[in-house]
């Protein structure tokens, strides 16, 4: 699509088939089917980040992103501010990936269902919390759970944790 000519970018089957195989073809097509939202939901469905090249209004379109952010959490990013403050679509969202609990509104960042939901999916996500809710103790236990356990050394016959209490 990059080198095709004009008349093949507005060519919405041609189009279509595009990004079907692979949605960041989006950025070649035409801006009118950019605004299309058969296209839209076409290149949404196989990578969800390729929202980034639809229309303002489309960004703007719930149903569009919920598509995109099911597919990928992190397409929240590319959403309209008011649907970054869409709890459904941010739950959406932070459930597939919640590392995109950063790109969702500060009210939403201080929304516990919200923040759990992203530390379930990914224990990193609890750093764009809150910073009410980075100190909540059920958050902590959560993310704690969900991390890898710590790494021991064996010195003088005893293992040793991070924190260097000894064990037998």
């Amino acid at each position: 699509m990059k080198y095709a000519a004009d008349s093949l970018k507005e060519d919405k089957v041609l189009v279509l088939e595009a990004v079907q195989q692979n949605g960041q073809t989006l950025k070649y097509a035409a801006e009118v089917l950019k605004d299309d939202v058969e296209v839209i939901l076409a290149a949404t469905s196989h990578d969800g980040c390729a929202l980034q090249h639809a229309s303002e209004r489309l960004r703007g379109s719930r149903d569009c992103i919920l598509q995109a952010v099911k597919q990928n959490g992190i397409a929240v990013k590319y959403a309209s501010e008011d649907l970054r403050a869409d709890k459904e679509i941010v739950l959406s969202a932070v459930k597939q990936n919640g590392l995109a609990l950063r790109f969702a509104v500060d009210a939403l960042r201080q929304d516990r269902e919200v923040v759990l939901a992203s530390v379930r999916q990914n224990s990193d996500a609890l750093k764009y919390a809150a910073v009410v809710l980075q100190e909540d103790r059920d958050l902590m236990m959560v993310r704690k759970r969900k991390l890898p356990p710590m790494p021991k050394k064996k010195a003088n016959g005893l293992l040793w944790d991070v924190h260097l209490s000894p064990r037998k």
